[in-house]
C-alpha cells in the first residue's frame, strides 16, 4: 500500500512540476500575449502550495509543508537561474536539498540563510593566470 501511495504522490508531484514549468513559460511570455497578472499569481500560489503538500505527505511526519521549496522558487529568491540552483544542489552547495523524482527541493531555511561563495578566479584560484608560483 505504501508503494502505491508513493507512486501516486510521485505522479501528482510530476504533474504539479509540469504546471510550474507552464507557469514559468506564461510569465516569461507576458509581453507577447498579456495575461492577467493577478490570475497568474493565484495559479502560481496554488501550484506551490500543492507541491509543498505533496512533499509533506511523502516525508517524515515532522516535516512541515513549508520546509522545502522547488528550485524555481529558490532561483527567484536568490536571483540565480534555475540551472545554477540545480547545480548547487547536485554539488552539495545547498545542504539538505533532496531529489524527488527528477527535481530538487531545497529547505527554505537554507535559502533564507544562503550567502554566495566567491566568484571568478577567487572561486577557482588554480586557474588564475595571475597566480604567483
Amino acid at each position: 500500500m505504501a508503494k502505491q501511495n508513493n507512486e501516486a504522490l510521485q505522479k501528482l508531484y510530476n504533474g504539479l512540476r509540469c504546471a510550474q514549468e507552464a507557469y514559468d513559460e506564461l510569465r516569461n511570455a507576458e509581453e507577447a500575449a498579456p495575461v492577467d497578472p493577478d490570475a497568474l499569481e493565484a495559479i502560481h500560489t496554488f501550484i506551490l502550495e500543492g507541491l509543498r503538500r505533496v512533499i509533506a505527505m511523502r516525508d517524515e511526519p515532522g516535516d512541515s509543508i513549508d520546509s522545502y521549496i522547488p528550485t524555481s522558487e529558490a532561483a527567484r529568491i536568490l536571483g540565480y537561474s534555475h540551472e545554477h540552483i540545480t547545480l548547487l544542489c547536485r554539488r552539495g552547495g545547498l545542504p539538505g536539498a533532496k531529489k524527488v523524482g527528477r527535481n530538487w527541493l531545497v529547505p527554505r531555511g537554507v535559502i533564507e540563510g544562503y550567502t554566495p561563495g566567491p566568484k571568478g578566479f577567487a572561486a577557482h584560484p588554480e586557474s588564475n593566470p595571475q597566480k604567483k608560483k
